[in-house]
């Protein structure tokens, strides 16, 4: 008669025995596999975080330009005589200014107080050149133009950093 317990326990070591051992390197490929996907999302993240650092960057200077832009029109209101007698600036010029030469007629200081979250590198400046005259229709006869002043107003505005500056240009009419 065959032993039932023996002939059992024959057949469990049978299987162990054909074992290759696949388990171990299959785990370790899968392993590597999400190594190299939690390193892409990691990097992919902090690229994220940058630009939207730099995003806020260029944001805080483009409001500081568009503060000392407003403030630069309100003097040119007020000091209309004042700004005759300043250097012209061409476009190209305005768009290069580095907000020192020529002079800076103004500043917005202080835009954001010291509790405040967003902090610039430097107060906005402003510069208003003297006037071009542009002869417009102002719709009230045809044919008959009358003659408007335009200051050109530039504004400087840097962000949180130096690397983050707007210029900003305007053609203002003074009443």
């Amino acid at each position: 008669m065959i032993n039932k317990s023996a002939t059992l326990r024959a057949m469990s070591r049978a299987p162990r025995l054909r074992q290759s051992g696949v388990a171990l390197p299959v785990v370790m490929l899968l392993m590597i596999i999400l190594l190299v996907l939690s390193t892409a999302g990691m990097e992919d993240t902090a690229m994220q975080e940058r630009m939207a650092g730099n995003l806020r960057d260029r944001e805080a200077a483009f409001q500081a330009a568009e503060a000392a832009l407003r403030e630069g029109e309100e003097w040119v209101q007020n000091n209309q005589a004042t700004a005759l007698a300043n250097p012209e600036m061409t476009a190209i010029e305005a768009a290069a200014w580095d907000g020192v030469s020529p002079a800076p007629i103004g500043s917005r200081a202080s835009l954001y107080d010291s509790s405040s979250e967003i902090q610039l590198a430097s107060d906005p400046v402003f510069y208003a050149a003297p006037p071009v005259l542009l002869w417009a229709n102002g719709g009230v006869e045809v044919g008959v133009e009358t003659p408007r002043y335009l200051y050109p107003v530039i504004a400087r505005g840097v962000g949180g950093s130096d690397s983050a500056v707007v210029v900003l240009r305007t053609l203002f009419e003074a009443n």
